[in-house]
């Protein structure tokens, strides 16, 4: 599940405290269930309650006991709805999830003290996707936010580094084992800039061994070498919001539209100079098959109304965008996977926002969604509305975090 991206906002955690990020590597089987669990929640309306912030008189507040310097250590969540819906892994503070063919990978946060003291004890994790015990890839991570894995690395960002640095990192480490490897600085909170667990989402990419990175600049590092990469690009006063690609091309989002490079090499060439109608460029989320790009426009949908959010596309050789579906409220994230594709629009009850769900669709059958999974509102969210839960999808199946926990949701057929 890719932030220099302005206007968004995170959940709360306590006062950043600078601690070092070792990268250290275990081979082990069982998770510990006992480490790293942080506060426990309590909500005024019972354990199976739904918590829900005061919005206008609707809800409950959460009660934290201990811990964490007075902040949850994970979603305020209590509740899964879905068919089928399958218990996978116990974790704690989980930021974010990845797949790949063979297995699905999370990073956990770690927790903080009584005083408000983080414990250095973020960690990197994997799972066969065929069912197994999870594995501790690497721990005593410096606040581990984000995942993403190649077919040689598994690439995380954290957003503590070790002192007198200040702010966050963008790591990888072969997927056989090895020393975790530093590749640059990311944005953090610190800088005024937000570094959630969708840095991955949208400010990177691999294709054919060679990764890309979006911060400030777009830079390219060959998985084969080691170290920082030249940049890439330089767009001078241009503003990039994100990067995406195909078979061919590496894409660039800005905001007055969407530029290419070939992999081979070669200028940069604008293909959409005319933005989506009314959308955010912070809040869009790209994707290209080589012949469409597609996007979410969600530049009219907000958190007090179930306003609409689109999914729309428009050729690479040009032409108007199309809507393909619609969505009640802001919907952030868009995956595609063959004829398929999958979104994380909000649930509303009398225009009141809810919680969050993920939607499997078509992109030949607007008609065509099947809700996978609903979840209560979290604090993994956004002032603006946007739904931070951590998700990722293989083959067969969606897995999603929830509460520290990991689930598998079959696809539908």
């Amino acid at each position: 599940m890719r932030f220099s991206n302005e206007g968004l906002g995170c959940w709360a955690l306590a006062a950043i405290v600078t601690v070092a990020c070792s990268g250290k590597l275990q081979n082990v089987g069982d998770i510990n269930d006992a480490a790293g669990k942080g506060a426990d929640v309590q909500a005024g309306a019972g354990a199976n309650a739904m918590l829900l912030p005061n919005r206008d008189g609707a809800g409950g507040d959460a009660t934290v006991l201990g811990g964490n310097g007075g902040q949850p250590d994970s979603p305020l969540i209590t509740d899964v709805a879905c068919e089928g819906c399958e218990l996978v892994a116990e974790g704690s503070t989980i930021r974010d999830v990845a797949t790949d063919a063979d297995n699905v990978y999370w990073v956990e946060y770690g927790t903080f003290d009584d005083l408000g003291n983080y414990q250095d004890n973020g960690r990197l994790m994997s799972m066969p996707l065929a069912g197994g015990q999870p594995v501790v890839v690497a721990d005593g991570l410096g606040g581990p936010t984000g995942v993403e894995v190649s077919s040689s690395h598994i690439y995380f960002a954290i957003e503590r580094q070790p002192a007198p640095a200040i702010g966050g990192q963008l790591l990888r480490v072969p997927r056989g084992g090895g020393a975790a490897d530093v590749l640059g600085d990311l944005p953090t909170q610190d800088f005024g800039a937000i570094f959630v667990f969708d840095w991955f989402e949208r400010s990177f990419w691999v294709h054919q061994g060679v990764a890309y990175w979006l911060y400030n600049s777009v830079y390219r590092l060959p998985e084969i070498e080691e170290g920082p990469a030249p940049q890439f690009v330089v767009s001078g006063t241009t503003q990039f919001f994100g990067i995406f690609g195909d078979a061919s091309n590496l894409y660039i989002s800005t905001l007055p539209g969407i530029s290419k490079m070939p992999y081979a090499g070669g200028e940069r060439e604008d293909v959409i100079t005319t933005p989506i109608v009314n959308l955010a460029p912070t809040y869009a989320s790209f994707s290209s098959d080589g012949e469409y790009i597609y996007a979410l426009d969600s530049g009219g949908a907000y958190d007090v109304s179930p306003a609409p959010s689109y999914v729309v596309r428009t050729p690479i050789s040009g032409g108007a965008w199309k809507r393909l579906a619609e969505y009640p409220g802001r919907t952030t994230h868009l995956v595609l996977d063959g004829a398929d594709y999958f979104v994380n629009p909000a649930v509303f009850a009398e225009n009141v926002r809810v919680g969050c769900s993920i939607v499997q669709g078509r992109l030949g059958d607007s008609a065509a969604k099947t809700t996978l999974v609903t979840l209560p509102t979290s604090i993994l969210e956004t002032p603006a509305g946007n739904c931070m839960v951590p998700w990722a999808v293989s083959a067969t199946s969606l897995y999603v975090s929830n509460a520290g926990s990991l689930y598998r949701v079959p696809r539908a057929e």
